[in-house]
């Protein structure tokens, strides 16, 4: 029997190049070396089960880079992680391309509470720090979408380096909130 983590890591990668929608049964068995059969006795939910089951071990790993540092009130920490889980730009971001895609209104909810806790775990270090809450709220939505943007607009002009300046210009940003109260 194969080794489901490796598994799940070969369909991360095969969802984030060619999306949800793009990725068929044909490149999951090609790239995994399971055929079908083995592949729905893994998955029994087929497809949809394979992205939930992926959406939660990239949520996992999320929460260890991104989530945790902000819960210990450490933003450079979470712009450090950021770096790490999309690889300095080089990778995708699952939930954007999920989002995107045509039949990605199936996983909503997944999405929804990944942007939600992320959100609130960055306002409530914004908060932490001293800024205001209307403030604190509109910075954090103003965070994750430079991210995502920066992401979506490295992948269109093939420019790993689009995340990296992101980050700085975030960073900045964030420290004239804190330093301003």
């Amino acid at each position: 029997m194969a080794d489901k983590e490796k598994v799940l890591s070969q369909l991360t990668g095969l969802f984030i190049e060619h999306g949800y929608s793009g990725t068929t049964l044909a490149n999951i068995a090609n790239t995994t070396g399971l055929g079908r059969g083995s592949l729905y006795h893994m998955f029994k939910g087929g497809k949809a089960q394979m992205l939930r089951e992926v959406f939660q071990a990239v949520s996992q790993q999320f929460e260890r880079e991104v989530i945790a540092p902000l819960e210990d009130n450490d933003i450079t920490k979470m712009f450090n992680g950021l770096q790490t889980f999309y690889e300095d730009g080089k990778s995708q971001s699952l939930s954007s391309l999920v989002t995107l895609d045509a039949k990605g209104g199936d996983f909503q909810n997944l999405i929804q509470d990944h942007y939600t806790s992320w959100r609130a775990a960055l306002t409530k270090a914004l908060l932490h720090a001293g800024v205001a809450r209307g403030e604190a709220a509109s910075l954090s939505e103003r965070t994750i979408a430079g991210i995502e943007g920066a992401l979506v607009l490295g992948a269109a002009f093939d420019d790993t380096d689009a995340l990296s300046r992101t980050i700085r210009t975030l960073k900045t940003h964030i420290k004239a909130a804190t330093k301003s109260k």
